[in-house]
């Protein structure tokens, strides 16, 4: 079963790697390094959501906040990344 696959996450290596991993698994996958962009998305279902928390302009909270608001119920796999 082929899985519809958004990534949200400003770091493009990150992204990037897990577009390949999904995509090689068969899965279809939407990129989002912007994340001021993710809310012309949301029409589209998705079957699950990866989701930075630490972003400019709208982190991963704001992003849970407007995913709740336009009651998107798609799993959450939650990241975050610091440098040391």
């Amino acid at each position: 079963m082929s899985l519809n696959i958004l990534v949200v996450d400003d770091d493009v290596e990150i992204s990037n790697l897990l577009q390949d991993i999904a995509s090689r698994t068969g899965h279809q996958v939407t990129v989002v390094n912007d994340s001021r962009l993710v809310e012309a998305l949301l029409s589209t279902p998705f079957d699950l959501i990866f989701l930075d928390l630490k972003m400019p302009f709208l982190d991963g909270i704001q992003i849970m906040r407007l995913l709740a608001q336009q009651k998107v119920n798609s799993p959450l796999v939650l990241m975050s990344h610091l440098d040391k």
